[in-house]
């Protein structure tokens, strides 16, 4: 039986081997295994990296599924000079940066509020998984992107089974990093569901894209002047109504 002495001895010999040419850079090297340190330092990163690679497409698979299948095309460049698309719209969700907050697309129905933050998220999805180098903020924020119309987003408490802490939906859509609320205002239930997810993002100051078919006086008037304040205070309002602009 080899002594803890004799092991060390042992391994301290393989790693001071020599051998005759590294399997990727064909040069002589010392130590254990087929390549020298760089080479295999070099192929440890690249497998790191691919590693990275894959789960980031797999996150961002997870959150570009919870789009609107049926708006593929719905991109900037596809929308630049569609004339159903209002254009101070466009401009507010193509200048969006995430660091400039909420944004509030209030318009009326046919306009492309849905569109242009499909094309918002699209964009972020996209850039994640194209990127050649990508920071862990820019990762974490594309991987963790999620879509909700109000509607389900509303109800989901009361769908969840009992005894099973909170729903999903409201989970995932308070932790997002990037929340999209779409068709704010059409949802029949008037718990307050929507309340705490607005508000939890609220306190994590984590940013939220809405779509509204009514005017912000409205908004107001149907969810409360605190419930908008938590919009509007970390963001913008873009309100195309005609009495808005009138």
């Amino acid at each position: 039986m080899q002594s803890i002495g004799d092991i060390i001895q042992h391994d301290r010999r393989r790693h001071e081997e020599w051998h005759e040419a590294c399997a990727d850079c064909g040069q002589r090297y010392q130590g254990i295994g087929f390549r020298c340190g760089p080479c295999a330092r070099a192929t440890r990163e690249r497998h790191d990296s691919e590693a990275r690679r894959r789960a980031i497409v797999t996150d961002t698979t997870i959150a570009r599924d919870m789009l609107p299948p049926w708006q593929d095309w719905a991109t900037f460049e596809g929308l630049d000079r569609h004339p159903g698309i209002d254009r101070t719209l466009y401009a507010a969700a193509k200048g969006w940066k995430r660091r400039a907050g909420n944004l509030l697309m209030l318009g009326p129905t046919g306009i492309g509020k849905t569109a242009l933050a499909h094309a918002i998220a699209r964009r972020i999805l996209s850039t994640a998984i194209n990127a050649k180098e990508l920071d862990e903020r820019d990762q974490h924020f594309a991987c963790n992107l999620r879509w909700y119309a109000a509607s389900k987003l509303a109800v989901a408490r009361r769908q969840a089974p009992l005894g099973e802490g909170e729903a999903s939906a409201v989970d995932n859509a308070s932790r997002a990093s990037l929340l999209v609320l779409d068709e704010l205002g059409f949802e029949v239930s008037t718990d307050v569901t929507l309340f705490d997810v607005i508000d939890a993002r609220y306190v994590r100051r984590a940013p939220t894209i809405v779509t509204c078919g009514r005017s912000a006086a409205s908004l107001a008037e149907r969810y409360g002047s605190a419930f908008v304040r938590r919009l509007v205070e970390l963001g913008s309002v873009v309100d195309v109504h005609p009495r808005a602009n009138s």
